[in-house]
């Protein structure tokens, strides 16, 4: 991505949705209002991050790919833990 860092939120109890035939799946980590969604992909996988005003990650789409780690996704898309 473009050097951006994506914060994931500190107290998340994530709600994760899966699509088996689309190959996908969304976690929901926060109820902030959305504001804007960015792209990752490399080869393998498609990565969408939906983003609250502050740039703090709101929601993970993951599509494609054998492994959706939250390491690879992070790697991907240059997401850091918590503050």
């Amino acid at each position: 991505m473009s050097g951006t860092t994506y914060r994931l939120p500190a107290n998340s109890n994530p709600e994760i949705k899966t699509d088996r035939a689309a190959g996908a799946v969304y976690a929901k980590l926060s109820d902030k209002p959305f504001a804007r969604t960015v792209l990752a992909r490399d080869d393998e996988i498609v990565v969408t991050l939906d983003l609250a005003a502050d740039d703090e990650v709101i929601g993970i789409e993951v599509i494609g790919g054998r492994e959706h780690s939250l390491a690879k996704i992070m790697e991907l898309t240059g997401m850091s833990g918590h503050e």
